[in-house]
């Protein structure tokens, strides 16, 4: 899979899931997107699960049944999810008061152990109340676990894995427990991550047709299907990963994506910052609009400049965060495990 596809996809992900909360504040959006809230932030999430399913899955086949496997498996994942995400919490706990933001936290001792345990969007749900993007992270984190756990389990089959998580959710939903159990209604995206990644060129293109049609049905009538954001995410991450599995981008297509695969690679961090970002800018909106010609008479220019705020704070985020905690403390934790001498 070439990476610059994976990256774009991640980076169009981000970009709908901030185009839906910027909706919000009204400082970053049109009347389309106004239309379809809800929809842009189903497909980004969506998005993101299903590329997390066809990609741990790949790391958890390559390194799970070898010398330090696990281990190595393991620091990969929490070098990739932990550091930035407790540096978020603290920023937002202990910071945010004192910067400003129409956006108030609400927390104690317990929410905070919730989030540090990532149980903040297991019943009952407390995802809310820090940062309302990190429910994700909840199901996130779960997979990372269930991953290795059916794959040193032998269970490799692509389609027991996928019509158990089909047959979950629809039991789930049957019963009316959802609520309790989110990631019944998550774990599919996943699974058919994890079904492209075993998949025969065949077997993708059925599958691929199968969620175009559904997403197609889903736009028809007077109104879209309350999944529909879900199933054209799925639809449409599917067909990218199955259009360029094993080939390289041409020099035209790797020109039209490249500010997708930017975006991409500075999303985690996007993802984290982007709904305190949004609501910060809004505190501090009379101080733009006293001092930024347009800010309040055109959406472009209010538009325009939070984007960039949020793309040069996540970078930098990137650079100093993420960035580090995959290179230098990945290696580290390596080293001191023993498993960089097991890997090499």
């Amino acid at each position: 899979m070439h990476t610059k596809t994976i990256d774009a996809l991640r980076g169009i992900a981000a970009a709908a899931v901030f185009f839906d909360h910027s909706d919000t504040s009204g400082l970053a959006t049109n009347a389309w997107f106004s239309a379809h809230k809800g929809l842009m932030g189903d497909f980004g999430v969506y998005v993101f699960f299903c590329l997390s399913g066809y990609l741990i899955w790949q790391s958890g086949t390559r390194l799970i049944g070898t010398p330090g496997g696990i281990k190595l498996y393991a620091i990969h994942r929490l070098t990739r999810l932990v550091p930035l995400y407790l540096i978020s919490l603290l920023v937002v706990t202990a910071a945010i008061s004192f910067i400003g933001s129409r956006w108030t936290p609400t927390y104690d001792v317990w929410i905070i152990f919730r989030h540090l345990i990532f149980s903040q969007d297991l019943y009952p749900s407390v995802a809310r109340d820090i940062n309302p993007v990190l429910w994700t992270l909840t199901h996130e984190a779960m997979f990372y676990v269930i991953a290795p756990i059916i794959l040193m389990a032998g269970i490799r089959d692509k389609y027991v894995i996928l019509f158990s998580s089909l047959a979950i959710f629809g039991i789930f939903l049957a019963c009316g427990w959802l609520g309790y159990f989110k990631f019944a209604q998550v774990f599919y995206a996943f699974a058919l991550g994890i079904f492209f990644a075993e998949a025969s060129n065949k077997e993708r293109l059925i599958i691929c047709l199968a969620a175009i049609a559904l997403a197609i049905y889903a736009c028809l009538g007077d109104a879209l299907h309350a999944y529909a954001g879900r199933i054209i995410a799925i639809a449409f991450a599917l067909s990218c990963i199955s259009l360029t599995k094993g080939k390289e981008c041409n020099q035209a297509v790797s020109w039209l994506i490249s500010p997708f695969v930017f975006l991409g690679v500075i999303s985690y961090s996007m993802y984290i910052w982007h709904y305190q970002i949004i609501y910060v800018v809004e505190y501090y909106y009379p101080v733009f609009n006293r001092n930024i010609p347009g800010w309040s008479q055109y959406g472009l220019v209010s538009g325009t400049i939070l984007c960039a705020i949020c793309i040069l704070f996540s970078y930098i985020s990137y650079a100093l965060i993420e960035k580090p905690s995959m290179g230098k403390l990945r290696i580290a934790m390596e080293r001191k495990t023993g498993t960089r001498t097991a890997l090499a």
